[in-house]
């Protein structure tokens, strides 16, 4: 069973929060008569704002049968971090990482970055699978 975890909620919060404000503001000021760079500014603002709306459901990153899989904050690109060839994936100090050949290697993942309940779902399928 693989377990996905979402990024932190401060990242949909924040694109939702200043999304919202700069529409609101530049709005008002196109309104006033603001012209073309109100207009052009409202296209920040309405990414920041879609950011945080798509934010909800993103996947920060995956971990099924020893493999994590690390997703681009945009776009389809995927990275995995595969603990097989001899290696074995740990958690240490809010971090997942890659201990391989006595070397650790950082996978690209932390726990404050990620949603809390998914982060210890992730966490538990973790250490209950390289203890068996």
């Amino acid at each position: 069973m693989g377990v996905s975890v979402r990024y932190a909620r401060f990242y949909p919060i924040s694109g939702l929060v200043l999304g919202g404000l700069s529409l609101v503001l530049n709005l008002w000021v196109l309104l006033l008569g603001g012209g073309l760079t109100s207009f052009c500014a409202l296209i920040p603002g309405a990414l920041f704002f879609y950011f945080g709306v798509t934010g909800w459901k993103k996947e920060y990153f995956s971990y099924y049968r020893g493999t994590i899989t690390v997703g681009a904050i945009l776009g389809p690109i995927t990275r995995e971090i595969p603990s097989g060839r001899g290696g074995t994936i740990v958690v240490r100090d809010g971090r997942i990482r890659l201990l391989r050949d006595g070397k650790e290697r950082g996978a690209g993942v932390a726990k404050w970055a990620s949603y809390t309940p998914d982060w210890d779902k992730a966490v538990a399928a973790i250490r209950s699978e390289t203890k068996g």
